[in-house]
């Protein structure tokens, strides 16, 4: 993977992180929305947050070698064994 596009995906990650939605945003929101995670700490993106985790996921598919441990099944399976 180019340094471009590894940057490209560090910048995607750092708004997603900072761009989480509380629970009654994430409600009332049209898709695209994502609501991930564990009951203690759920993550919920919405609007321009959930089209980043879109991308990022796309861009993540589109690598061979990171395809299978990097897809949103991958990505659920994991935040949901934080909750035990």
């Amino acid at each position: 993977m180019n340094e471009n596009k590894k940057q490209a995906i560090v910048d995607k990650l750092t708004y997603i992180i900072t761009h989480t939605s509380d629970l009654a945003s994430f409600s009332i929101a049209p898709p695209p929305k994502y609501g991930m995670g564990t009951s203690s700490s759920p993550i919920r993106l919405i609007g321009d947050a959930a089209k980043q985790y879109e991308a990022v996921s796309g861009m993540l598919q589109n690598e061979v070698v990171w395809r299978d441990k990097f897809s949103k099944a991958w990505f659920k399976m994991s935040l949901n064994q934080c909750d035990k």
